[in-house]
């Protein structure tokens, strides 16, 4: 989620507008796990996790739980380049 796409027109403040639309983005997803299973929830959870790690961003503790649940539920059906 680093490359988002923003509108030519913000030219004050891009940090803060591009730290908005990846949050939107991320909370679509985190919206989107329960329609998802197998490798599509692994992956989607994964990328959640991650993120969040990268950027230090902070979780609900409830979320953090649920993310972790699903990711060793579903940790074998991550490719192996998202496995380690």
């Amino acid at each position: 989620m680093s490359v988002v796409a923003l509108s030519g027109d913000i030219a004050e403040d891009l940090p803060a507008q591009r730290e908005k639309a990846e949050d939107h983005f991320r909370q679509e997803l985190v919206n989107a796990l329960g329609a998802k299973q197998g490798p599509a929830l692994a992956v989607s959870t994964n990328t959640i996790i991650e993120d969040a790690a990268m950027r230090s961003r902070l979780m609900p503790a409830d979320l953090k739980r649920k993310l972790t649940d699903q990711l060793m539920a579903n940790f074998d059906k991550l490719p192996r380049s998202e496995a380690g």
